[in-house]
């Protein structure tokens, strides 16, 4: 990916945070784990994140699919430290949001979404 697409969006999840200070960190990575682009501003090694992330994402959507037979358009994950949304985007690529435990997760999904078309509109 070119470096100013990259930069294009780590700007885009930079003004992110910057409208939802719960988020601790997010990420762009593509399926097979790569990450393209992040803004964490915790000691999350990012290249876990984004690996660990794409295949709890490939194992959900396998699943949702033959439970269900539908597609899948997000994971949430919760413990008692914190969040972590998966959501699929343009391209074949996810979104990765690490947030704070108390965080508005309606407002995050609809922050989320709308991202998510910025982003496709990037990288078109």
């Amino acid at each position: 990916m070119p470096t100013s697409v990259r930069k294009n969006l780590e700007k885009l999840l930079a003004e992110l945070q910057t409208r939802d200070p719960e988020i601790k960190g997010v990420a762009i990575a593509r399926k097979d784990g790569l990450l393209i682009a992040e803004n964490i501003r915790t000691d999350i090694d990012k290249d876990i994140l984004a690996a660990m992330a794409a295949s709890i994402f490939v194992i959900g959507s396998k699943s949702s699919k033959e439970l269900t037979g539908g597609t899948l358009k997000r994971i949430l994950i919760e413990n008692e430290n914190g969040k972590i949304v998966l959501s699929e985007i343009a391209n074949g690529m996810l979104i990765i949001a690490v947030v704070n435990h108390d965080a508005n997760i309606g407002l995050l999904f609809m922050e989320l979404e709308r991202i998510s078309r910025d982003i496709e509109e990037v990288v078109k």
